[in-house]
């Protein structure tokens, strides 16, 4: 007894046939490959891809390694740049005090008086401890270039220290730039003591 063929066996049957059955030659002699075959092989073989699971690890961390740097790198731009506003700060806080209790009574420019009352100069080492400047500048990050400002006005008796950064040279490291264009500044006012010049 011979058993009919089921359904799947004929269209396996169909596919065998095809495979076997020999392509039409060319007009030089070589053998055509259908479009529909390659097709065929084509979306086997993508198949295939979609159960793969080697490369699945470098994949994701392909995928996942931007955003992460991303996120890294704008934390450290940030606490470098919070870092240094409060470095800034306190150093203009103490050039303050220094000037408004009488400790220093000059400035990059000379000697306070009634004609020099206001100083700007870039941080550096050329600042001796007798100018305010001098403490305004200290303990500030090497990584940047610092502009102090200090003023004495005896209308209101007061000192008044400002210190300002690029903001991208307090981050050191604003690789996706966070900080475009931008200036930090801190100042600090402290009434002044004893009499003005």
């Amino acid at each position: 007894m011979e058993l009919s063929p089921t359904r799947n066996d004929r269209i396996a049957g169909h596919y065998a046939e095809v495979r076997r059955s020999p392509r039409p030659p060319t007009s030089d002699g070589t053998a055509t490959t259908s479009v529909r075959a390659t097709a065929r092989v084509a979306l086997r073989r993508f198949g295939q891809l979609g159960r793969c699971r080697r490369g699945v690890a470098a994949l994701e961390f392909a995928l996942l390694v931007t955003p992460l740097m991303i996120i890294t790198f704008g934390f450290i731009s940030i606490s470098l740049a919070l870092y240094t506003m409060s470095l800034m700060q306190g150093a203009a806080q103490y050039a303050a005090l220094v000037v408004a209790t009488g400790q220093t009574t000059s400035l990059s420019t000379g000697p306070i008086s009634t004609t020099n009352t206001t100083a700007t100069t870039t941080c550096s080492g050329s600042l001796s401890s007798t100018q305010a400047e001098y403490y305004a500048c200290q303990g500030l990050p090497g990584w940047a270039t610092f502009t102090v400002t200090t003023t004495e006005n005896c209308a209101i008796p007061s000192v008044s220290v400002s210190l300002s950064v690029k903001a991208t040279a307090a981050a050191l490291v604003d690789f996706f730039g966070i900080f475009p264009g931008g200036t930090l500044t801190s100042n600090a006012v402290v009434m002044k003591e004893g009499t003005c010049p």
